[in-house]
């Protein structure tokens, strides 16, 4: 069997997995937890291996495609690391200026 036509002929389920780029919300999200180093080396071997829409997968069919889940990952959870820590951050130091009470104080 190499498509899904002849998947369900033979009584079978052509089931996706979990996370995919069929759709745009899936694939947002499927980025979004990529970018968290959540699960994508799976999503990265389903991405090599991928034929074509309703194809049957095909092991290490275009192994370039692995730069681009390596490069992805390189900069997404960069950029993610860094906007959180920013966040976190900027929020203490904030928090921690009203809690002192010198807020209302001026320097002199």
């Amino acid at each position: 069997m190499s498509t899904k036509h002849d998947c369900l002929n033979f009584g079978g389920a052509w089931v996706n997995a979990d996370q995919n780029f069929d759709n745009l919300p899936q694939a947002i999200s499927t980025l979004f937890q990529m970018s968290t180093t959540e699960g994508w080396i799976d999503v990265m071997n389903r991405g090599v291996d991928a034929v074509g829409p309703d194809f049957q997968p095909i092991q290490e069919y275009n192994v370039y495609w692995s730069l681009f889940f390596m490069v992805f990952i390189f900069f997404g959870n960069f950029l993610i690391l860094n906007l959180f820590t920013g966040v976190v951050c900027d929020t203490y130091n904030s928090e921690k200026e009203i809690l002192s009470k010198s807020y209302l104080l001026s320097e002199n």
